[in-house]
């Protein structure tokens, strides 16, 4: 898991984990991108040109909507995982959602300070943001990920 290793990475680490995030994030589109060259592949012999190409923008359209929801998800995480950890620096772990990553963040709290962990939440906004104004994912999350550890751990 990406958040118990990411106190001790070094540079190429955070780049690492962006790239897998990002691949992450496409995976469960692949099945939807195959289905849709399927469902253009029938169609293709009974439509016209305008057509098919009017049912390629509706199915990119959809890609596009579905790829943000996931990258969207991903930064939930990130911030559910920040959450836990600003919980746990206010020394109330009883409220922690996360356990399967309970390790990590309370080794994370253990590091830092409910103002950083505060500061680290608004890195996940922009990340949000940036992905919402067609930033690219990779750099987005791999700036989000470059600033959360500078603020949790300078």
């Amino acid at each position: 898991m990406l958040w118990a290793r990411f106190l001790r990475a070094d540079d190429l680490d955070i780049l690492e984990y962006a790239r897998d995030l990002v691949l992450a994030s496409k995976t469960p589109l692949d099945e939807v991108r195959r289905e849709q060259e399927r469902d253009l592949e029938e169609k293709a012999e009974f439509l016209q040109a305008s057509a098919l190409k009017q049912l390629e923008a509706r199915q990119k359209r959809a890609m596009s909507a579905a790829s943000m929801e996931l990258l969207r998800q991903m930064c939930s995480i990130a911030r559910a995982w920040l959450r836990d950890v600003g919980v746990c620096c206010a020394g109330d772990d009883s409220l922690v959602v996360n356990v399967d990553v309970a390790a990590s963040i309370h080794d994370a709290a253990a590091r830092t300070t409910l103002e950083r962990v505060t500061r680290a939440q608004e890195c996940v906004s922009a990340c949000e943001d940036a992905i919402s104004y067609n930033v690219s994912p990779q750099v987005s999350i791999e700036s989000m990920l470059f600033e959360i550890r500078e603020v949790l751990y300078a």
